[in-house]
């Protein structure tokens, strides 16, 4: 059976000199961007994990929410330099009962407020909604209220 192309890792990455990349140290993102037409600097709502200024290669990473195998893989393949970008996206899972619903969801909180927090999430019936915490607080909320508000549509 095959893979399909929803799961590809590249092994060979064409990265720039290194000399280059030391090249843009200093110059603002928004400098670069304009420099570019605007058309290849990052998603406004993807930021770093801590305060260190970052400059390198950029190592994407996109996976479904709560898979981690795809960014344990990019650590394996990364070099000194590389930045790795991870797109977590969102999703709707669904439980036997509202009991298992409920547990996941205590599990996730867990993880609220640290580096590996996932965005919201809550429970709906027997399933749990989960929404990317690549979206400001504002558009969680909002995207997690259409969510429910279509599968309370489903329900009727």
């Amino acid at each position: 059976m095959s893979q399909g192309v929803g799961l590809r890792i590249f092994t060979k990455i064409n990265r720039p000199d290194r000399a280059l990349v030391e090249q843009f140290r200093g110059i603002p993102t928004s400098n670069i961007n304009d420099q570019m037409n605007r058309l290849y600097n990052t998603n406004g709502s993807i930021r770093p994990m801590n305060n260190v200024p970052l400059l390198g290669t950029a190592f994407t990473v996109k996976a479904p929410l709560g898979d981690n195998m795809m960014f344990h893989r990019a650590l394996d393949l990364a070099q000194p330099g590389d930045v790795i970008v991870v797109d977590g996206g969102g999703c709707v899972e669904v439980y036997e009962t509202v009991e298992y619903a409920e547990a996941r969801n205590a599990y996730l909180a867990k993880f609220d407020g640290t580096f590996i927090a996932s965005g919201s999430h809550t429970v709906c019936g027997t399933s749990v909604v989960r929404t990317s915490n690549n979206l400001t607080a504002t558009q969680q909320q909002e995207l997690e209220a259409a969510i429910i508000d279509a599968l309370m549509d489903v329900r009727e």
